[in-house]
């Protein structure tokens, strides 16, 4: 008889068409089965510099040095110039991460060919991005060597926690199988995990406004917070999961229909500058940019105003302190840094509400 975890595998291995699912605690359980999966001798993994610091840290945790590539900004997802470059300097990169950001079609055709001809394990997160497919149709997620989902808190289907490591290549799927039998079970500890990291995240950054030496500290992060990125899935959570993917279509459709009223009202706006979108993605949030002088002050009205705003992702290469000297400098990710404002898309705001704040949005930006 088929397990609560097995049927939950099988259903969403055929929701993106891959091979194998292994259900796991955390997405960030995944990444780390994937980077244990990383060809021997090759040190190295590449991420865009817009991204959240959790793949980083993970890949910390499975011995593997991070390095970056600037992104596009068109969709602030990894720049396929830029990455070719790397790889042909950098020859211990054993894996790239192709991160859907914001939920963003990452260009993946592109960086699929480029890993191929390098011999480099291509890791498609698709974390911010489950239910959305490139401009042909084909589902983010089917054409990585590895693919990564989370069901943890804000993603498009947020059940609380779980994640998966979806591939079609069985020595990959025998090997992190037996990785993930030697992790423990969630520990009790998972929900204090995840307030320390907040508080601790938020403190050091402050602190950083003054003095960077307060960055430092996030060279403890890895070691500190590796029980919370480290865990199996129950089967309990396994079953809850597998039970609300009936619903993606209708997630996503309801993301994509509010993205769609934010963007008939923004874009147009003489001050916001929009990402590219297509019909295909599955938005994580609406996200746009706007001058980095006004941009501090329209998230304080915003919220002021009761409504949800933000402004991730930073560029994660300044937040992760190195002797090495660095010669990168990431203009288009520090700039995104200091422009971007996320709205939320998901059930709670309504067609009204979105309208009501996008008049809010496009009235701030007009006035200045």
């Amino acid at each position: 008889m088929m397990s609560e975890i097995q049927a939950f595998e099988d259903h969403l291995a055929k929701l993106i068409g891959r091979r194998y699912c292994i259900a796991t605690g955390r997405g960030a359980t995944a990444l780390w089965l994937a980077y244990r999966c990383i060809a021997s001798g090759r040190t190295n993994v590449l991420f865009p510099a817009t991204v959240c610091l959790s793949p980083v840290f993970t890949a910390v945790c499975a011995e593997k040095r991070p390095v970056f590539s600037d992104v596009t900004h068109e969709q602030a997802t990894i720049d396929p110039v830029e990455v070719e470059k790397i790889l042909a300097r950098d020859k211990n990169i054993g894996a790239l991460v192709a991160v859907h950001l914001y939920g963003y079609s990452a260009p993946v055709d592109t960086l699929k060919e480029i890993c191929d001809r390098t011999h480099t394990m291509l890791i498609e997160d698709l974390a911010q991005a489950l239910g959305g497919t490139d401009k042909s149709g084909v589902p983010f997620g089917s054409m990585g060597d590895i693919s990564i989902v989370s069901f943890g808190h804000t993603k498009i289907m947020d059940v609380g926690w779980g994640g998966a490591l979806l591939t079609d290549d069985k020595r990959i799927e025998r090997k992190a199988r037996e990785l993930l039998q030697q992790l423990p079970e969630r520990p009790d500890s998972t929900t204090c995990f995840g307030e320390v990291y907040s508080e601790l995240y938020y403190a050091i950054t402050k602190g950083a406004r003054t003095d960077k030496k307060f960055l430092q500290f996030f060279n403890f992060f890895p070691e500190l917070f590796k029980p919370n990125y480290l865990y199996q899935i129950s089967t309990e959570q396994a079953r809850r999961i597998s039970q609300t993917l009936d619903s993606l279509p209708r997630e996503v459709d309801h993301r994509r229909k509010i993205a769609d009223l934010y963007d008939s009202i923004l874009r147009p706006v003489t001050g916001i500058t929009s990402f590219e979108r297509t019909k295909h993605g599955v938005p994580w949030r609406y996200s746009f940019r706007v001058d980095e002088k006004i941009r501090d002050n329209l998230l304080s009205r915003v919220r002021g105003a009761g409504y949800e705003i933000s402004s991730w992702y930073p560029s994660v290469p300044d937040l992760i302190l190195s002797d090495t000297p660095r010669t990168e400098k990431y203009p288009v990710s520090k700039s995104i840094e200091k422009e971007v404002v996320n709205l939320w898309v998901s059930r709670d705001y309504h067609p009204e509400k979105a309208h009501s704040l996008a008049k809010l949005i496009e009235t701030q930006v007009s006035d200045k």
